[in-house]
């Protein structure tokens, strides 16, 4: 029996769906999922041996939740936050990044490009008290309270080893 006209195209597109929706599983088989509360964030395996780029992503979060934030715990602590969907600073907007060693502990300096610092500045004047999640690669590294507005100069504190700090500075660094 062969489907004509509508009925036909109907069914192709029916085909069409099935198909992306069994390639969509298996690409999700493979990678590994991050939980965030009701919601998942699925993120690729990264290892720290071989890293193409870093993700970063700077968001709003408040310490309470509330309807539409995404639960997440903070990396090295007990403390838990709720990120806000929107980022507002990505990749995109790092002009570089650099190693700071103090007292034998290795953090990353990010530059900010000129509108990522200017989008962070105009976001968090306004957001005192509230906190600012650091998220690199799908975790939250960081959760500092924004004491006032933020420039283009953000240091991640999270105590990396010379190694990791060298990698993810590296890769922050590259220009996508």
């Amino acid at each position: 029996m062969t489907l004509r006209g509508r009925d036909g195209a109907a069914v192709k597109r029916l085909v069409l769906a099935f198909l992306v929706c069994t390639a969509m599983e298996r690409v999700l088989a493979q990678m590994d999922r991050v939980k965030f509360g009701q919601r998942n964030l699925v993120v690729p395996e990264i290892t720290t041996d071989r890293v193409q780029r870093a993700i970063l992503e700077i968001r709003l979060a408040e310490t309470k939740p509330r309807r539409g934030l995404l639960r997440a715990p903070v990396e090295a602590s007990d403390r838990e936050i709720f990120l806000y969907d929107t980022p507002l600073v990505t990749n995109v907007d790092v002009e570089g990044a650099y190693v700071i060693e103090t007292h034998g502990r290795f953090n990353v300096g990010v530059t900010l490009t000129e509108t990522g610092a200017d989008a962070m500045a105009r976001s968090t004047a306004v957001q005192r008290g509230k906190l600012l999640a650091i998220i690199l690669d799908g975790r939250v590294v960081a959760a500092p309270m924004i004491a006032g507005a933020v420039g283009a100069q953000i240091v991640i504190d999270h105590a990396y080893t010379r190694a990791d700090a060298e990698r993810i500075a590296s890769s922050l660094s590259r220009r996508p």
